[in-house]
């Protein structure tokens, strides 16, 4: 029973912490015009789930060395 008990509470501490994780989007429209659309969606995004979602626009030229540093540190962008 108690091994019942501890496997549903890790499971609900997992669950949550997936359905409530916020998103890290990189885009590489960067330009002002499609930087408010992508911020637009994330907010319509956002009140249809009540997930937020983080736009982090990155310059094309530096998302190589961007990503080799988020998986250095364990922080890449779903």
């Amino acid at each position: 029973m108690k091994n019942i008990f501890k496997l549903i509470c890790i499971l609900t501490l997992f669950y949550s912490n997936i359905v409530f994780a916020d998103i890290k989007f990189w885009t590489t429209e960067v330009q002002p015009d499609r930087m408010a659309k992508q911020e637009e969606m994330a907010k319509s995004f956002e009140a249809k789930t009540g997930i937020k979602v983080e736009v982090i626009p990155i310059e094309e030229k530096d998302l190589g060395t961007r990503a080799t540093a988020a998986a250095a540190s364990g922080n890449l962008p779903e």
